[in-house]
């Protein structure tokens, strides 16, 4: 009713009831907002001071880690620059705790976009239905937030130097 009420304010409705709802609909909108980022602050605060380059742990399967490494090599990076350019990207990723901390960001705003699409329709979910098109639009949002946020992280470099 809240976001009603801002709305019937902005189009020029005069009614008292609306006009107390569109001040509720700014309070708890504005609310939000600062509640976010004291709770993002506060959640990452111990996350910003390491910034820095972690060390690598080793995997306990090498053998099988190795069998795969060869298989996606050989199927997916057959171009030597292709082969350098994703195992330095990829290594970087796993090493900077701020670009693992930017790149969870942008997948956090999809995992919600995706919430706030399929939340008003919880009901259509529980029908059987063939085949709902919404659910279609998951993979696109994940993939386009995860593109955008490796274009983004790879600007950043590690260390100035």
């Amino acid at each position: 009713m809240w976001i009603t009420g801002l709305y019937e304010t902005l189009i020029g409705n005069e009614d008292p009831f609306f006009h107390g709802l569109s001040y509720l609909a700014v309070f708890s909108l504005l609310a939000s907002i600062a509640a976010f980022y004291l709770t993002s602050g506060l959640g990452y605060r111990r996350y910003l001071k390491k910034m820095g380059t972690t060390r690598g742990r080793k995997p306990h399967f090498i053998k099988v880690m190795e069998f795969f490494s060869y298989t996606f090599d050989k199927i997916f990076l057959r171009n030597p620059v292709q082969h350098a350019v994703f195992y330095f990207s990829s290594s970087t990723i796993r090493r900077s705790m701020f670009h693992k901390m930017r790149l969870a960001s942008f997948l956090a705003v999809a995992v919600r976009m995706m919430l706030v699409i399929l939340a008003p329709q919880a009901q259509n979910f529980r029908a059987e239905t063939s085949l709902n098109t919404t659910l279609l639009a998951i993979p696109l949002i994940l993939s386009l937030f995860f593109l955008i946020g490796v274009k983004g992280i790879v600007k950043v470099p590690i260390s100035l130097k």
